[in-house]
């Protein structure tokens, strides 16, 4: 799946992820039409938020300016998946045996 605007990716990251416009607008310290104004398009986020932008909505700057080639796109699902991978290092063992992955 791909998105053709910054504001289309934004809101997809976003929403995948369960976040709210409000959530996103109150960590960056910005009010909520300015989050709706990025996903509109109408505007681009002030270049002084992308870190708080990509470290909530866990993308890199390259995600969020569609700047990924294109195999490397993973669906929501995977990301879930990884983002949980990445939370449970207690688990890495045990999924990388079930995989058959070697250490």
């Amino acid at each position: 799946m791909s998105y053709d605007s910054v504001g289309e990716r934004l809101r997809n990251a976003r929403e995948s992820r369960g976040i709210s416009a409000q959530k996103l607008a109150d960590t960056l310290g910005v009010a909520r039409s300015t989050v709706y104004s990025w996903e509109a398009s109408k505007a681009n986020p002030d270049p002084k938020n992308y870190k708080g932008i990509i470290e909530l909505l866990g993308i890199t700057l390259e995600e969020l300016f569609g700047l990924t080639p294109p195999y490397i796109s993973l669906t929501p699902e995977e990301i879930i998946l990884i983002e949980a991978y990445r939370k449970h290092p207690e688990l890495k063992a045990g999924i990388r045996r079930l995989l058959e992955i070697p250490d």
